[in-house]
């Protein structure tokens, strides 16, 4: 069994991309699981990983099809946050 530190450090995940970089503005530079579905493309920059309470909720539920008055109502219902 292979701890965290370990497991990102294993040659040959790390020689098949398993990992890419991310940076958060509190925790500074680590290494998370990279895309893994076949035809993925890997991002050649580090990712950013927003704070906990930074979301893209009402974007992609607008993407989805909802109305922002929806979106509204969801997120004052407690359905999403």
């Amino acid at each position: 069994m292979l701890s965290v530190p370990e497991v990102v450090e294993d040659p040959q995940l790390t020689a098949r991309g398993a990992f890419v970089k991310a940076t958060h503005p509190q925790h500074g530079t680590f290494l998370q699981v990279a895309p893994v579905l076949a035809g993925t493309v890997a991002p050649t920059e580090p990712v950013r990983v927003p704070d906990a309470g930074e979301t893209d909720t009402d974007e992609l539920l607008v993407e989805a099809g909802l109305s922002p008055a929806e979106c509204t109502r969801l997120r004052e219902c407690g359905a999403v946050a």
